[in-house]
C-alpha cells in the first residue's frame, strides 16, 4: 500500500515517469514576526538559478522551530493534452523540492492515478526529524480540465507545514487559480495560517469552484439541448454529437459532486482528530482549536452547497428526459400521420387495383366494348371504400362528449340524485 509505506525518497522510475520543464512558479513563506503578528514572504521563480537563490537564501528560514508555512504554486503547461505529470522546474530543482519540503513518495501515485478525486492523511516519521508529521495529499479529478493536486507536510511538534500545489492554471483569462491560491492564503486570519487544514481548506474551496462551473456550463449545454429537441426533434441531437453524450456528462458531474461531498466529510472529521491531539499542546491549544473551528464551518457549508449542485444535476438530467420523451412522442405522432397518409392513399388505388384484377381472370373474357364496365365498377366501389373509412375509422360522431349527449337526451327532465351513505 503507497499511501501508508515509510519511504520519502521517489524512486528512479517514478521520477521518470514526470516530465520536466521550467515554468513560472510562485513560493509564498509564512511565519510569525517578533510581536507574533503573520509575515508573509513571496518569490516569483522562473528558472533553475533563481531556485538555487532562493534555496540558499531560505535555507535557514523554511524549517525552524517557530510555527511557518512555505507553500509553492507550480504552474501548468499551456501545451494541450499535459496532465500534472508535467513539472514546472528541472528534475534537479524537483529532487531538491522533494527533500527540502518532505515531499512523500505517494504523490507520485497521487498524479498519475487521476480518474478520481483523492483525499489522505497519513501519520509517519521522517528520518532525520525527530518528530512525527502528517502527510497530506489531495487530488481532483482529470475528467474536465483544470485539475489540481496538493501534497503537505505537517509537522504538529513545531507547527510548520510545507506545501506544493501542482497544476495552478496561470494563463487563463480572469483569475488564475494561482492568484485566487495565493490571495487566499495571504489574506488568511492571523492565527489560520499555522493550520494544517488551511490549504486543505483552500483546495475545496477552487475545487468547488469549477464544479460549480461545470454545472453552470451543462445547464446551458443541456437547456439549448432542450430547445433543439423541441424545435427539431430528437434527431437533432444526433446531427451534432452522440445522443447519449449529454446525459453521460452531467452523471460523470453529478457522481464527481457526490465523491466529493464524502470526502468533505472525511476532511471534517479530520479537523476533530486535530482538536483532540492540540488539547494536549500548550503550543496550540485553544488557538488552533478555534482556527480548525472555523475551516468545519466553511468546509460545511461547501458541502452543502455540493448537496445543491448535485440536485441541480438531477433537475437538468429529469428536465432533458422529458423533453426527449415529449420530443419522442411528437415524432411518433408525426410518423403515424405519415402512416395514415400512405394508408389513405393505398385505400384510394386498392378498389381500382381489385378491380383490373378481378378482369384480368380467365374465367371472365370480356371484349373492348366492354370498357366502360370498369370505370362504372371502379368509381361507385371507390366511393363506397372511402365513405366506409371515414365513417368507421374516423368516427366524428364518437368525438361528442358524452355529458352532452346525456343533457341531449334529457332536455326538460329533473336530474335524479341519488345519495349514499357509508357505515
Amino acid at each position: 500500500m503507497d499511501g501508508v509505506r515509510q519511504r520519502w525518497v521517489l524512486s528512479e522510475s517514478d521520477l521518470d515517469n514526470f516530465e520536466y520543464e521550467e515554468r513560472k512558479c510562485k513560493l509564498i513563506h509564512l511565519r510569525r514576526g517578533e510581536y507574533g503578528n503573520r509575515h508573509v514572504q513571496s518569490w516569483d521563480i522562473k528558472n533553475e538559478s533563481e531556485w538555487k537563490e532562493i534555496f540558499e537564501d531560505e535555507k535557514d528560514v523554511l524549517f525552524t522551530s517557530t510555527p511557518s508555512t512555505s507553500v509553492i504554486l507550480g504552474s501548468r503547461s499551456n501545451k494541450p493534452h499535459e496532465g500534472l505529470g508535467y513539472m514546472p522546474f528541472s528534475r534537479l530543482i524537483f529532487e531538491g523540492i522533494l527533500k527540502r519540503f518532505f515531499v512523500h513518495d505517494s504523490i507520485a501515485r497521487t498524479i498519475s492515478r487521476n480518474y478520481t478525486a483523492i483525499f489522505s492523511r497519513t501519520t509517519l516519521t521522517y528520518e532525520g526529524v525527530p518528530e512525527t508529521a502528517i502527510v497530506y495529499t489531495c487530488r481532483s479529478s482529470a475528467h474536465w480540465e483544470n485539475d489540481l493536486a496538493l501534497s503537505a507536510t505537517y509537522f504538529p511538534d513545531t507547527g510548520s507545514i510545507f506545501a506544493v500545489f501542482y497544476g495552478c492554471n496561470d494563463h487563463s483569462t480572469g483569475k488564475t487559480i494561482m492568484t485566487r491560491i495565493t490571495n487566499r492564503i495571504a489574506k488568511s486570519s492571523e492565527d489560520g495560517f499555522c493550520h494544517p487544514m488551511l490549504l486543505v481548506g483552500v483546495f475545496a474551496e477552487i475545487e468547488r469552484a469549477r464544479m460549480r462551473e461545470l454545472v453552470s456550463n451543462a445547464k446551458v449545454a443541456l437547456h439549448d439541448i432542450i430547445d433543439e429537441v423541441q424545435i427539431n426533434g430528437y434527431r437533432s441531437i444526433s446531427r451534432s454529437t452522440s445522443p447519449e453524450h449529454p446525459w453521460l456528462n452531467v452523471y460523470e458531474i453529478r457522481n464527481g459532486l457526490s465523491f466529493w461531498a464524502k470526502l468533505l466529510v472525511d476532511m471534517i472529521s479530520h479537523i476533530d482528530e486535530l482538536d483532540e491531539g492540540a488539547c494536549c499542546r500548550s503550543s496550540q491549544g485553544e488557538t488552533f482549536i478555534n482556527t480548525g473551528r472555523r475551516i468545519k464551518d466553511r468546509l460545511r457549508e461547501i458541502h452543502l452547497e455540493y448537496g445543491a449542485l448535485v440536485k441541480d444535476c438531477d433537475m437538468i438530467i429529469d428536465g432533458v428526459t422529458l423533453a426527449t420523451n415529449l420530443a419522442i412522442a411528437r415524432d411518433n405522432m408525426n410518423d403515424g400521420k405519415q402512416m395514415k397518409s400512405i394508408a389513405l392513399v393505398t385505400m384510394i388505388f386498392l378498389p381500382a387495383t381489385f378491380v383490373a384484377t378481378f378482369f384480368s381472370m380467365t374465367l371472365i373474357e370480356l371484349g373492348p366494348s366492354y370498357v366502360w364496365l370498369y370505370p362504372s365498377v371502379t368509381i361507385p366501389l371507390t366511393v363506397i371504400v372511402l365513405s366506409a373509412y371515414w365513417v368507421i375509422v374516423m368516427q366524428p360522431w364518437r368525438e361528442r362528449k358524452p355529458e352532452l349527449l346525456y343533457l341531449n337526451k334529457n332536455v326538460g327532465k329533473p336530474r335524479e340524485t341519488t345519495y349514499c351513505c357509508w357505515v
